[in-house]
């Protein structure tokens, strides 16, 4: 989390996890602030949702004035296995890579199959897509 939070510090980042999407740390605090989550439990401040729910979210925080990021594994577990087999002595691979795949602004959001409908539909009208 950390290595990818560094790198995008202003933006809030969502992290596929199976069917879910899930915030950490600070991310979650602002999951359960803005988007009226509870925390999930376990050691480390987190939040989530299902992958359906990734457009209306998504859509919110952008709304609130935050850039979301959405971070997806990019490796395999086999393609984890044979980093770790060709990795050097020491400290080994131990999670599948993940990286950004992509950024939501104000000004660069879209609207596609991953929105709800409906709440497009009733948004703002600075929310909704041009037709």
């Amino acid at each position: 989390w950390w290595r990818i939070k560094a790198q995008y510090f202003d933006t809030v980042l969502l992290f596929k996890t199976g069917k879910f999407y899930e915030m950490f740390h600070m991310d979650a605090d602002l999951g359960v602030q803005i988007l009226d989550f509870c925390y999930m439990k376990g050691k480390v401040a987190h939040a989530g949702f299902p992958e359906i729910s990734y457009g209306v979210f998504a859509n919110r925080l952008v709304q609130a004035g935050y850039k979301v990021a959405r971070v997806e594994q990019t490796e395999t577990v086999d393609e984890l296995q044979l980093r770790k087999k060709h990795a050097k002595s020491g400290s080994k691979p131990q999670v599948v890579n993940r990286e950004v795949c992509s950024i939501l602004t104000l000004g660069t959001r879209t609207f596609c199959y991953l929105d709800n409908s409906i709440e497009a539909n009733i948004g703002d009208s600075n929310s909704l897509p041009l037709l």
